[in-house]
C-alpha cells in the first residue's frame, strides 16, 4: 500500500495563482518531492532522491521579507520559510494566527520552539513574521496546531534526509569519527615536522658557531685548527 498526499487547485484558481502556491508548499516542506527509483541502485537509500526539492541538504528554506519597520524605513529580513509561513497564506488557516499579546516577554521563534522539549515549550508563544497589508514587518503567533503541524512536517523531512542518505546519523557518526582521526593525524605530522625544524635549525646554529670560532681562531692565530 502506498500513501499520497496531493496538493490540488481549488475551484476558481487561476493557473498562476496554483503554481505559487505550490510553489510554497514545497518550499515550507508541506508537500516534500520525493523519486523513488528502483532501477537506479540495489541499495534502498541510493535509490530515494530528494534533490527536485529547494536546499534539500537544509532543515528548511529561507525567504527575504521585504518591508518597512516602524519607523517607516525599507528593510529586508531573512525568515526560515517553514509550514507556518504557507499556512499563513492559506485562507483556511487564517484563523490559527494572532498578533501578539501587548506582553510579548515569551515570544519564540517558531524554528526555535520546534527545538524545544515539551517542558521548554510551556508559557512559550511561536511566532513567525510576515509582510503586513500596510507593507510593514508584522509577527504572527502561531496556534497550537500550527505548532503541531510544523512539528510533524519537519519530523517528515528528518525521516526523508535520513532516508536519502544527506542526513544519516551513522554516516554523520562516521564522517565525525574519519575527521577527528585525520586531525588528530595532522597535528602529530604538524608538531613532527615543527621538532624537525627546530632540530635542524639547532644543528645550523652550531656549524655557524663553529664556522665564526673557527675563523676567530684563523685570524688570532694564523692556526688553521683541523676539522672535528
Amino acid at each position: 500500500p502506498g500513501v499520497i498526499s496531493v496538493l490540488c487547485q481549488r475551484d476558481g484558481e487561476k493557473q498562476a495563482a496554483f503554481h505559487s502556491r505550490a510553489e510554497r508548499a514545497v518550499l515550507s516542506r508541506a508537500f516534500p518531492m520525493c523519486v523513488y527509483d528502483p532501477d537506479r541502485a540495489n541499495r534502498f537509500g541510493m535509490c530515494f532522491d530528494l534533490s527536485s526539492n529547494p536546499a534539500p541538504a537544509t532543515l528548511w528554506t529561507t525567504e527575504t521579507l521585504s518591508g518597512q519597520n516602524a519607523q517607516g524605513q525599507p528593510i529586508e529580513v531573512e525568515e526560515p520559510f517553514t509550514f507556518a509561513h504557507f499556512a499563513a497564506s492559506e485562507a483556511e488557516f487564517a484563523a490559527e494566527f494572532t498578533d501578539p499579546p501587548a506582553m510579548a516577554a515569551h515570544l519564540i521563534p517558531i524554528t526555535e520552539y520546534l527545538g524545544f522539549s515539551r517542558r521548554q515549550r510551556v508559557g512559550k508563544l511561536p511566532f513567525i513574521s510576515l509582510v503586513g497589508k500596510d507593507g510593514s514587518i508584522v509577527r504572527k503567533v502561531a496556534s497550537p496546531v500550527i505548532a503541531l503541524q510544523c512539528s510533524d512536517r519537519l519530523h517528515l523531512w528528518h525521516t526523508l534526509q535520513e532516508i536519502s542518505g544527506m542526513d544519516n546519523p551513522h554516516v554523520n557518526t562516521t564522517r565525525a569519527a574519519l575527521q577527528n582521526e585525520c586531525a588528530a593525524q595532522q597535528q602529530a605530522l604538524k608538531e613532527s615536522l615543527q621538532q624537525e625544524m627546530e632540530k635542524d635549525a639547532a644543528r645550523r646554529e652550531q656549524a655557524a658557531v663553529a664556522t665564526a670560532v673557527r675563523k676567530l681562531v684563523v685570524h688570532l692565530t694564523g692556526i688553521d685548527p683541523p676539522n672535528s
